[in-house]
């Protein structure tokens, strides 16, 4: 049996956006071409690739996959640092030879890579999953995932708001005994700049809450003292109200839950 991994990277999740990379490997010793389905893809072979085994049935397994590849594998090396920005797909398609009939076996998102000696194990889900679980499943939060100086995309993601617009410069004045907390010549109301960035001697932090112009920062930035220049920039907890703040509702991504109402006392008027 043959069998073949077809790999797309989408610049976004859920394969929106752009497809930035793709990726066409065999199990087979030679390279096979004219695939139905695949016209113009070349599937290249690679020694060690396999997978675990597929199931047909209705339990949880049948929604997850194994694959294996090598450690230096380009799609391994996406997971080295984290989860990559975007999302990558797989199918799996079986030939019972070359030239024979494609079927797809297996289709699915990567969500995971594991490192073990000179191999690398991609855990991958076809979302069959999410049928098992007991409840509702919420599949978009109440707040905004975008970045909100971020630019927006092709297809309309991202904030897209001018960082120029909320950036405040000003002069540090006090830093804390634990250098968290640093007072400033900034002025702003309370909590401007809480959730922002916080720019100091190259160096950027968050900003986790800020009453004038006093900001304390997530982490200390080492060296620094009264006469320092620095550079913050307001923040967005992703909220709608917030997102309204910036006149940036339109590009809001998250839902508004309405308050809750018990039908029982109130009606359902």
């Amino acid at each position: 049996m043959i069998y073949l991994y077809y790999f797309t990277y989408y610049s976004e999740p859920n394969a929106q956006g752009s497809l930035v990379s793709s990726w066409a490997y065999t199990s087979y010793e030679d390279s096979v071409t004219g695939v139905p389905g695949y016209a113009g893809i070349t599937f290249f072979p690679v020694a060690g690739i396999t997978h675990d085994s597929v199931t047909y049935d209705s339990e949880k397994a049948s929604g997850t996959l194994t694959v294996t590849v090598a450690r230096d594998n380009p799609i391994a090396l996406k997971f080295l640092s984290g989860y990559p920005a975007g999302s990558i797909y797989l199918r799996v398609v079986e030939l019972d030879e070359v030239g024979g009939l494609a079927n797809i076996i297996w289709r699915g998102r990567i969500r995971a890579s594991e490192f073990v000696e000179n191999t690398a194990k991609l855990t991958c889900t076809s979302g069959n999953e999410k049928l098992q679980r007991l409840g509702i499943t919420v599949v978009q939060g109440t707040t905004c995932q975008w970045d909100l100086y971020g630019a927006k995309t092709a297809t309309g993601a991202g904030c897209g708001v001018d960082p120029a617009t909320y950036q405040r410069d000003g002069t540090i004045t006090a830093v804390s005994a634990d250098g968290r907390t640093l007072t400033t010549t900034l002025s702003e109301a309370n909590g401007f700049f809480k959730a922002g960035d916080v720019l100091v001697a190259g160096q950027r932090r968050m900003c986790v809450a800020s009453t004038g112009g006093v900001l304390e920062l997530l982490s200390a930035i080492p060296g620094v003292t009264p006469g320092t220049a620095i550079s913050a920039w307001k923040g967005c907890d992703g909220s709608g109200a917030s997102c309204k703040s910036f006149g940036n509702y339109p590009q809001f991504s998250g839902d508004e839950l309405p308050d809750p109402k018990n039908i029982f006392v109130e009606g359902v008027a």
